[in-house]
């Protein structure tokens, strides 16, 4: 009786490039000896097999490719030849444009599988390296770097992971960035927008009354920006007269950032002539200001404070603009208001041959409006508008 002896690859494609002798017919009870198999098998510059074990009937024998099975042909046998695919994989990195390169002092550690060991090589810009690696297992880039610390780091969005499956060259891009923090106060209101580049990309975040300080990565020479001013409604803003712009980033750092809650103010004035204008005190970021204006003045005012503008323009001692209307106002919402000035003399009269028993009369006009004033005699004082008529009777 015979028997008859398999020698089969797995993968199966290796009997491509290469063989292995032994089988055929065997008669019962006879050795059967198997050739020894070639350690590697090289299909091209970037794909090879390499011999892992042999299996008798599907049962481990051996691991060393020059030591084949013998068997004792008592039945039909299968000698599976196993071979490990692997493919030639050159590792690489570099570090987007504005940031400072990987170095040996501060690399990327790659994790891969090479003959079924796990192995470890480090890599950084302007150094790869080349490997063999087995296929369908994968290969992992640290992340981030070596020499990342709290405040300034080397990294992707997503850890470099690939699995193994042809020959290629691995590039990923890493970002070296840095911590940046911004605190801000004084936003009661509505949210400000923090505008900054990530990983390459133009991202956002938001901060307010609840959540005042934001604290995030920023690509290295990358601009960052929060909103300024950040409007509410018609008429009302938050704004900050801190730095709220940073450009080219290149270290680790912590901005502050004062809102001051302000309304839009306007004062429409009348009656005023630019060589003598009236005085604006205002408070705008804390800081009261004197302004001037003779026509109309616009401009934001800090939320609550007071807005207030002169009642009297003195020229003269005897020469003056007045204004009869509110000129004081706390500022609690968008503020339009109207001042009406009037040209003013001071007039002085004496009122020759009266005396108590003997008065008159006076007539005038202040501010507009017609004032009789009874009874007057020895004297009589007043300031009177400009161009109107002064009457004793």
């Amino acid at each position: 009786m015979a028997y008859y002896l398999t020698v089969e690859f797995n993968p199966s494609e290796v009997s491509s490039y290469s063989s292995v002798s032994g089988e055929g017919w065997y008669s019962e009870g006879t050795m059967a000896s198997v050739g020894v198999a070639q350690e590697i098998v090289e299909v091209d510059n970037g794909k090879r097999y390499v011999f892992k074990e042999w299996l008798v009937d599907g049962f481990y024998y051996g691991s060393d490719s020059s030591t084949p099975p013998s068997i004792t042909m008592d039945n039909n046998h299968v000698v599976t030849v196993v071979y490990r695919t692997q493919y030639l994989i050159t590792f690489s990195a570099h570090v987007a444009s504005g940031g400072s390169p990987l170095t040996s002092s501060n690399y990327l550690t790659v994790t891969y599988v090479s003959d079924g060991v796990t192995q470890t090589i480090n890599i950084w810009d302007d150094y790869s390296v080349t490997v063999w690696c087995d296929a369908n297992t994968t290969a992992t880039y640290s992340n981030p770097s070596s020499g990342s610390t709290t405040n300034e780091r080397w990294q992707t969005e997503i850890t470099p992971t690939y699995m193994i499956n042809a020959s290629t060259t691995y590039d990923p891009v890493y970002y070296n960035q840095f911590r940046i923090t911004i605190a801000t106060s004084g936003l009661n209101g509505y949210p400000a927008m923090i505008s900054f580049m990530q990983f390459g990309t133009q991202k956002s975040a938001m901060v307010d009354e609840l959540s005042p300080t934001w604290s995030d990565w920023c690509d290295k020479s990358s601009s960052l920006s929060i909103t300024n001013p950040v409007d509410g409604m018609d008429g009302e803003r938050w704004y900050s007269v801190n730095q709220t712009t940073w450009t080219n980033i290149k270290s680790s750092a912590t901005y502050s950032v004062r809102y001051y809650h302000q309304y839009k103010c306007t004062i429409a004035t009348s009656g005023l002539v630019t060589e003598y204008p009236a005085t604006i005190n205002v408070t705008q970021c804390d800081i009261v200001n004197y302004l001037t204006t003779s026509a109309t003045w616009s401009d934001w005012v800090d939320a609550s404070s007071t807005l207030s503008i002169s009642d009297i323009v003195s020229v003269s001692l005897v020469e003056r603009y007045h204004t009869a209307n509110v000129t004081s106002w706390v500022v609690n919402q968008p503020t339009n208001v109207s001042v009406k000035y009037y040209h003013q003399w001071l007039v002085r009269v004496t009122l020759d041959g009266t005396d108590s028993q003997h008065t008159i009369n006076v007539t005038h006009t202040l501010d507009g409006s017609s004032h009789d004033e009874l009874g007057v005699y020895g004297s009589w004082s007043d300031w009177v508008d400009d161009g109107t008529v002064l009457e004793f009777t």
